[in-house]
């Protein structure tokens, strides 16, 4: 299409035998055919199939009927794609996802705009607008996502996709997320001259869709959000990027799309380095996708900080879901607190698992965790794993320091309430090792009882002795 009068000088040959192919294997089948199960709308495989397909069939189909039945066959697809979101436009897929399902919906309607002439354009549907500030959303800091299920902490949106989203839809903070993330964190530093080539398409989004002459700073921040149907908060104790403590955490359900068995999750990042993480997901495997996911560790909730409740673990289905969740967001602080007793099997005997996550801004910033766990009968032991990249030791009784590039954290809890182990996990995938590096730390925090409850609290807040992050440049 772009290169017609290069490869004609090569061989006339190339150009028909890539239309051919093209036409017999990718447009053809989808045009004949209704059996193919992304048609659905379940998840990215339709606006990311949807997208390539409407793309070669612009390019190389010259029937104008069977053009036209094509792409309305693929428009009700991704309109059922779309109907699968809530209000809140949360991706449950995650962030590392969004790249192929928000921004493959980016691709897809630009290709129905300028072929149209914006005729057909739904910019301005609020859902629209809120599936792309999705992305926006769950950035924490640098190179930092809010990461959940099949996804790591260092998502990487497509720049042009997320810039021109952005653009369409009125979302600064959207172009100022994928400007930073691709420059790897640091937006004044401009773009890395060897950044990998993963895609010629996404390339020439880059170079048409990004101004030459593009260089945002990194913009203030929400000071709090919630995702109220995907339930997701991520609050701030500052709008400042790169300045003091972000949570995020999630309630929801364990059948969610890439669903990992942790609800009740959080992370804690301070002066925009990890603090408390989610592991991620290794390298994709057999496993990955069959009746055996539930036995990869990551995947389990005993590799997330939720309750380990006489060592019972969360279980998968759409039936094991948070109760009574309760959001509240204010000037002084965020919080998020929920039920997990419907995530965990009738073997634990639960009568209520209470989890409160709290950001308070003021007098001093810090993040409380609040557990009350009640069973039908004792004793009752529970543990809580935390991982983190940074060097954790401790720090005199009751306190755990976390120290992280930028500066340092502490844990604080109540000996006399919860004791504290500190082991060291070593990473031998690559996807987990290109986040993290060699090895996480594992703090598990564990309460002991003799009766049918207990409660807990432990609080993470800038360590005394450092002083808090220069604002970036």
């Amino acid at each position: 299409y772009l290169l017609a009068e290069r490869l004609d000088g090569l061989s006339p040959v190339i150009r028909r035998r890539i239309r051919r192919e093209v036409m017999a294997r990718v447009v053809e089948p989808v045009a004949e055919r209704d059996d193919f199960w992304w048609l659905k709308g379940r998840n990215n495989w339709t606006p990311w199939c949807a997208s390539n397909i409407l793309l070669a069939a612009f390019c190389l189909e010259d029937d104008a009927i069977r053009l036209s039945r094509l792409t309305w066959k693929l428009m009700q697809a991704v309109d059922r794609f779309i109907a699968g979101y809530g209000p809140d436009g949360g991706c449950d897929e995650g962030p590392s996802y969004w790249g192929v399902a928000g921004g493959a919906l980016l691709v897809f309607l630009e290709l129905l705009d300028s072929r149209t002439g914006g005729k057909i354009s739904i910019w301005s549907d609020p859902l629209i607008r809120e599936m792309g500030r999705f992305i926006a959303t769950v950035h924490l800091d640098g190179p930092w996502f809010f990461n959940f299920g099949d996804g790591s902490a260092q998502a990487h949106p497509p720049l042009g996709a997320t810039w021109r989203y952005g653009e369409r839809v009125g979302l600064e903070e959207m172009k100022s997320v994928a400007w930073e993330v691709a420059c790897g964190g640091n937006p004044e530093m401009g773009l890395p001259v060897n950044r990998p080539v993963h895609s010629l398409y996404r390339e020439l989004q880059d170079l048409f869709w990004v101004p030459a002459d593009a260089h945002p700073a990194a913009a203030d921040r929400p000071q709090a959000r919630w995702l109220s149907d995907l339930q997701i908060l991520v609050a701030r104790e500052t709008s400042r990027p790169g300045q003091g403590l972000v949570l995020a955490a999630k309630a929801g359900h364990n059948d969610a799309s890439h669903n990992h068995n942790d609800i009740g999750q959080f992370v804690i990042w301070l002066d925009g380095e990890p603090v408390i993480v989610d592991v991620g997901v290794e390298t994709y495997t057999r496993k990955t996708f069959s009746s055996e996911r539930y036995s990869l560790w990551t995947i389990r909730s005993s590799s997330h900080n939720v309750p380990l409740i006489n060592g019972i673990e969360q279980v998968a289905g759409r039936q094991h879901s948070a109760r009574d969740v309760r959001a509240e967001l204010g000037d002084q602080s965020a919080s998020l607190s929920m039920d997990l007793a419907g995530a965990y099997p009738g073997s634990a005997n639960l009568v209520e698992a209470r989890r409160e996550v709290r950001l308070d801004r003021r007098p001093a910033g810090a993040v409380r965790i609040r557990d009350r766990i009640e069973t039908r009968c004792g004793p009752l032991t529970v543990a809580v794993p935390l991982f983190s990249p940074a060097e954790i030791s401790e720090d005199g009784t009751g306190r755990i320091r976390f120290r992280t590039a930028r500066g340092a954290a502490c844990l604080e809890y109540d000996p006399s309430r919860l004791t504290a182990r500190i082991e060291t996990v070593e990473l031998s995938d690559r996807n987990l090792r290109s986040c993290w590096g060699p090895r996480l730390a594992r703090l598990t925090l564990e309460a002991r009882s003799s009766e049918s409850s207990v409660s807990y609290e432990f609080a993470v807040s800038r360590a005394a002795d450092s002083g808090a992050a220069r604002a970036k440049a």
